[in-house]
């Protein structure tokens, strides 16, 4: 009854571990301007976010003024922009 017991009370402290951990993945935004090589905006362009360790893209098209927002993006992940 003790190995039941204890092999039960791992695996409820494995679950909670494992979902205080997946709660702490925060989300954060990328943002940026997107200029030609005079510093002039380039509206309506296509600007790319992949992220290097998944592999994932998620893109958007710059605003009037060149802006771009990437918003809830992995925290601590890599990301190439182009």
């Amino acid at each position: 009854m003790k190995s039941v017991r204890f092999e039960l009370l791992n695996a409820i402290a494995l679950l909670l571990l494992s979902a205080g951990l997946a709660a702490a993945q925060g989300t954060g935004s990328i943002f940026g301007t997107v200029t030609d090589p005079q510093g002039l905006a380039i509206p309506k362009t296509q600007v790319t976010a992949t992220s290097q360790e998944r592999g994932t893209a998620r893109s958007v098209e710059t605003d009037s003024q060149g802006g771009y927002v990437l918003l809830r993006v992995f925290d601590n992940v890599p990301y190439s922009v182009h």
